[in-house]
């Protein structure tokens, strides 16, 4: 037929490496016969396809959209010799469509991760080898801290397809180096992020899937005084075991609390794991702090503007809003105000961490000698905390 092509074996391999990068706007040559690599272009978007066109590169071309090598080829029309020629490779052609299909989809899961897009040439180089296996590595860098992460792909026995099961993530810093295996269900688990912010000692909040296969969402973090075939052990904190993020973010004076969109994103980030930069109003001052969940002690860990040093005990009760009740009951427990300290040393549970405290009353009296109220008393500890003037930056998240 006259609208006939003869199409060549390079186009065919050129399509498929197209479609891999994304370019599924075609332009090719109508006017040619034989249609070669050089008849044959493909773009990002139909509007870069126009812009080649209209430059007026000689012949006369048509533009079609196709992703895949099957439907760019049901809308080129071409005789009973390229037909033939379809049916014997049609076999190569299958196993082409499964790998793209493939690849896509590990790209999804690189992408969802948190890997980005800079392991997708090296994916697609290992799974044309056809290896039963193979791993990829990158480094990543996190508020200033290198983190490396190596990626574990294995193909099945059943079919041609490769699954992403786990990768190996290894931060190295000032306290040490720490090592930890993630386990993947379906491409889907801890991301890259989490997982730094769990080396980190912080609690993330993930969708898990038991042994049954039903799926349940709770807190989990590393327990890094036991380890399991290399791994840290992981404890986690299930709903029943009481802890609301957003009522113990209530207690405190957070205006990021009053705009539901900035709450929606203050709670997100600190189910990431992340510490995260707040405002609270201290004696009618916005002043800028951190916060971070901290699911086993049910409270909140609180870090100066820094976001180096907590705040002791006694600093975060001072912090609570005026509420007596909100005071006195977080997350349904007895928590002692600074009129409640004894005499006696008492311990802090601040952040795991056990702390003595002397009484306030204990305070070596100032060179007037003269008394100071209760109230003043109170808040001393937080007013030397913080900063004497307004931090202008203090606002915003960070992730």
């Amino acid at each position: 037929m006259k609208n006939e092509h003869a199409i060549s074996n390079n186009v065919f391999q050129k399509s498929l490496s197209e479609f891999l990068q994304g370019r599924t706007w075609v332009a090719y040559n109508a006017s040619a016969y034989c249609l070669g690599e050089a008849d044959v272009f493909f773009f990002a978007s139909r509007k870069e396809a126009e812009g080649f066109v209209a430059q007026g590169p000689g012949g006369q071309y048509k533009i079609i959209y196709a992703n895949s090598i099957a439907e760019l080829f049901n809308q080129l029309p071409y005789g009973k010799e390229v037909a033939s020629r379809l049916i014997i490779i049609n076999q190569s052609l299958k196993i082409n469509f499964m790998n793209l299909e493939n690849i896509n989809y590990l790209k999804e899961n690189l992408k969802y991760n948190g890997f980005g897009e800079n392991l997708y040439a090296d994916l697609e180089k290992h799974i044309q080898q056809g290896l039963p296996e193979f791993v990829l590595k990158m480094q990543h860098e996190f508020n200033g801290q290198k983190m490396d992460a190596i990626l574990f792909f294995r193909k099945s026995e059943q079919s041609e397809n490769y699954f992403f099961n786990k990768y190996d993530a290894v931060l190295s810093n000032d306290a040490g180096t720490f090592e930890q295996s993630f386990y993947l269900n379906r491409g889907q688990g801890v991301t890259l992020k989490e997982a730094f912010n769990l080396l980190q000692g912080r609690a993330v909040y993930k969708e898990m899937v038991n042994r049954a296969g039903d799926k349940y969402k709770a807190w989990i973090e590393l327990d890094f005084k036991q380890k399991e075939n290399g791994s840290y052990k992981i404890k986690q904190y299930h709903h029943n075991y009481g802890y609301d993020l957003e009522a113990t973010l209530q207690s405190f004076p957070i205006r990021e609390l009053q705009n539901d969109q900035q709450k929606e994103a203050l709670l997100l980030s600190l189910q990431k794991g992340n510490r995260q930069s707040v405002t609270m109003t201290v004696d009618g001052r916005d002043q800028l702090f951190f916060v971070q969940a901290n699911p086993q002690f049910k409270t909140l860990s609180i870090y100066d503007k820094g976001a180096v040093r907590p705040l002791s005990f006694e600093q975060k009760n001072e912090l609570m809003v005026p509420n007596s009740e909100e005071r006195t009951k977080l997350n349904g427990e007895v928590v002692k105000t600074a009129d409640d300290l004894p005499e006696k040393e008492i311990k802090s549970k601040d952040a795991g961490e056990t702390k003595e405290i002397k009484d306030i009353s204990e305070k070596t009296p100032t060179k007037t000698g003269e008394e100071k109220t209760k109230a003043e008393k109170k808040t001393e500890a937080v007013k030397e905390l913080l900063p004497k003037t307004q931090n202008p930056n203090g606002k915003g998240l960070r992730a």
